[in-house]
């Protein structure tokens, strides 16, 4: 769906975005990841050309982006800021029907996609004639959202859109825009400085560094696999909690000594969650005397084990995917 080839930005002199290249398949989340000053906002913003590149080219789905006028090719290009750029004379009602009104769109079927979007994102419907003054951080982050995603684009951009929120908020809303049924088939590119919301919400991310991409990989790869000293040490502080993060049920499967005592509680967990939510959760759990179930999407195969067993399990593919890279 996007492909972006050796592009580069200069300003003054200096290559703030040094000839990178990377592919985003259609459906997929690419996170762009890094220190502050490494050129991830820039590349961001040179994919719907709001920032021109100095060098370089950038396709979508097979087509060069210079061949069309810039404001057609944002229109079919969702995009969320950090302060998410709401109009504060527009209702949330006028801030999300934008881009259908700049396409033509009919009058009920703006309000029809605007009821829905509200729907979508857990807002009251009564808040489409509020202005975006009367809205709590979260709210406005929602609408943002719902702005981008008016008229349908295949394309969504993000840049930092969750920054401005408090932790708690914050991590709700990563949790509810990774369940978004209407984002499951976009193609996404999304900023951020959160190591940890970049692995939460990332198919795969793009490490860079000084205008340089580091490393592009799955958040286990680079975990497990740095391709260098500095991805290895842009991690380390935080490496025990990242590698539970990266590593799911699922993973551990093969390594888990089965235990089901038949009897007391069982607290029941998909095969996709982390083992670091899993252990979370289970921490909260007051009751030791229960069993772990772990089962896939349609219900199979149940699996049953104990906390323990877990951790056992955890430490070994540790050890083993540790042992791979070296």
């Amino acid at each position: 769906m996007i492909a972006v080839h050796e592009i580069s930005k200069v300003y003054n002199d200096k290559n703030v975005v040094d000839h990178v290249s990377f592919e985003v398949k259609k459906g997929e989340t690419l996170v762009l990841l890094g220190t502050s000053g490494s050129g991830k906002t820039t590349t961001l913003k040179m994919l719907n050309r709001l920032v021109p590149p100095t060098a370089g080219s950038i396709h979508i789905d097979g087509e060069d982006i210079m061949a069309e006028p810039p404001e057609k090719l944002r229109l079919r290009i969702g995009y969320v800021i950090q302060n998410i750029g709401l109009f504060p004379h527009y209702t949330v009602a006028e801030n999300i029907a934008t881009v259908p009104v700049l396409l033509n769109w009919e009058d009920n079927r703006i309000s029809e996609r605007i009821a829905s979007l509200l729907q979508l994102m857990g807002l009251p419907q009564e808040m489409a004639e509020r202005y975006p003054s009367e809205l709590s951080g979260g709210q406005k982050q929602r609408v943002g959202l719902a702005r981008a995603l008016a008229a349908d684009p295949p394309i969504v951009l993000l840049d930092e859109p969750f920054g401005a929120l408090d932790p708690i908020t914050r991590r709700q809303i990563q949790t509810e825009f990774k369940e978004l049924e209407t984002l499951l088939d976009k193609t996404m590119v999304l900023v951020t400085h959160d190591i940890f919301e970049a692995i939460e919400l990332g198919d795969r991310i793009c490490l860079m560094h000084e205008g340089k991409i580091q490393q592009i990989g799955t958040p286990l790869a680079l975990i497990f696999e740095p391709a260098n000293e500095f991805v290895w040490d842009y991690f380390k502080t935080q490496r025990f909690q990242l590698e539970m993060k990266v590593l799911t049920l699922k993973d551990l499967l093969p390594e888990i000594e089965p235990f089901d005592s038949g009897l007391g509680e069982k607290i029941i967990f998909n095969e996709e969650t982390s083992f670091l939510d899993t252990m979370e959760r289970l921490e909260a759990n007051k009751n030791d005397a229960f069993q772990i179930a772990i089962f896939n999407e349609k219900r199979q195969n149940m699996h049953f084990t104990r906390k323990d067993k877990l951790w056992v399990a955890f430490n070994k593919v540790k050890e083993k995917l540790i042992n791979k890279a070296n």
